[in-house]
């Protein structure tokens, strides 16, 4: 990746000689730093200048409008930089570079380098312009390194058909990127189309960071970062999953931080988090906490959530996912905590594994499978207890109860509204919750069916 410093000189010097016979010249429009010209003085008197001025002249006119001292190297003679679908201007004493643009607005993945090598000298990108990536309605995903410090305004304003999103740090609202001038606008100027989004670093994600992009189904949070705002995600109502990476340093989560994200499913604080304000996961119907610290540090408001099911001390010798289906040890025995899966058929084991320790899977939690729609589960005979809400709103057709079951919670099958209940055992035993069926589905006892071809099936 080179271009020749001759290649350049005899360019311009042809430049010069076309200038002095009185040829019109014209600018490379897609870039900001070559829209530069001459004043219409100069451009209509006689050119007396001599061709050494007029390179000095030529030079200075291909000053960046955003860093006087970047010049446009859009174009090139090496084939890896012709190929780049970006315009970008040079700060040549730095040594970095800013993109001002995109050449193909009709691209559908853009994936910046982090640097460029000119005349054997490295340049590291460290800013996207405003507008940059305007109206590339194409384009499903950007993908901008960790090298970049600065982030304009409207960078992203008119992509559309956006889907993932990867970033250097949020700063600011994201909606502040698509155009917005203010957070309460993010459900606005956020395409619809974005779901993932992944930061790679920063310290914190700000207050309003993400309010209301209610498309927005999954975000990974960079372990640098420290803070999360209040209301950061306030009202995202199709979040599903937060990941924070290992070895997080994030100590605190303000009030309201996921107020209303109401399709989350699980989320695992990690140890360092020391404070959590009032109603930061309130009316997260669908949540299960894990939490690596064993009990409730004093800075964690009481109020931090609402009935959401609990489970502290979490780590790798007592936790797992497996084929969608989380797991927790209490008392040297498996609870089903939460399927977070996409199969349709689920088939919950009599045992589990983890760290080569084998484990029976005898409680199925509460909430587990809370509003899964659309699912077949099958629930082997090691299982005794079912806890609250455990298929809350579930579309499942049917449901077979094994008559190792000696305890069901309050409300199991609520909301379940196409439901059909078979008991193995052939009265509801005394553990049994007397709300268990509080949506009085069908049920039909033991003595009421049998099995064909292990499939219930009516006397």
């Amino acid at each position: 990746m080179k271009k020749a410093n001759g290649i350049r000189i005899l360019s311009a010097l042809l430049m010069a000689m076309t200038t002095l016979c009185g040829c019109a010249g014209g600018t490379n429009d897609s870039s900001p730093s070559s829209s530069a010209t001459m004043s219409s003085e100069e451009s209509s008197s006689n050119v007396t200048s001599s061709s050494s001025n007029y390179l000095s002249s030529l030079s200075s006119a291909t000053t960046s409008s955003e860093e006087s001292s970047s010049t446009d190297n859009s174009s090139s003679n090496d084939p890896y930089l012709e190929e780049l679908n970006i315009t970008y201007t040079l700060d040549e004493e730095n040594h970095t570079y800013i993109v001002t643009g995109v050449k193909d607005k009709q691209a559908e993945d853009i994936d910046l380098p982090r640097e460029l090598t000119i005349d054997n000298v490295i340049y590291v990108l460290v800013r996207i312009g405003d507008s940059a990536f305007s109206s590339c309605s194409s384009l499903t995903n950007i993908t901008i390194p960790d090298s970049v410090t600065s982030i304009g305004e409207s960078a992203f304003e008119g992509c559309n058909s956006l889907e993932s999103l990867t970033l250097p740090f949020i700063d600011t609202y994201l909606g502040y990127y698509f155009g917005a001038t203010t957070y309460e606008d993010n459900s606005t100027y956020v395409p619809e189309s974005l779901k993932t989004i992944i930061i790679l670093g920063g310290t914190s994600i700000p207050a309003d960071a993400f309010y209301e992009c209610s498309s927005l189904t999954s975000i990974v949070i960079p372990n640098s970062v420290t803070s999360i705002g209040g209301s950061a995600f306030n009202n995202c109502t199709q979040l599903q999953h937060v990941t924070f990476e290992p070895n997080s340093k994030l100590e605190s989560i303000s009030g309201g931080a996921f107020y209303r994200c109401t399709s989350l499913i699980s989320i695992i604080i990690p140890n360092s988090v020391t404070s959590i304000g009032y109603n930061a996961f309130f009316s997260c119907y669908s949540l299960t906490i894990y939490c690596e610290v064993s009990e409730k540090p004093s800075k964690w408001d009481s109020a931090a959530w609402y009935n959401n099911p609990v489970y502290w001390g979490i780590n790798e010798n007592n936790f797992i996912e497996k084929d969608g289906i989380q797991y927790v040890i209490v008392d040297e025995e498996a609870v089903v905590t939460r399927y977070i899966g996409t199969s349709t058929n689920v088939v919950i084991p009599t045992t589990i594994e983890i760290n080569g320790n084998t484990y029976d899977v005898t409680s199925i939690g509460d909430n587990a499978f809370y509003r899964c729609s659309a699912l077949i589960i099958t629930i082997p005979d090691s299982v005794t207890s079912i806890g609250n809400y455990a298929f809350y709103g579930c579309s499942t057709a049917s449901i077979t109860i094994p008559n190792s079951v000696t305890t069901v919670g309050g409300r199991v099958f609520e909301s379940c509204n196409s439901l059909t209940i078979y008991c193995e055992v052939s009265e509801k035993p005394s553990g049994w919750d007397d709300y268990w069926n509080f949506s009085n589905r069908p049920v039909y006892w033991g003595n009421e069916w049998h099995y064909e071809n292990g499939v219930p099936t009516l006397n």
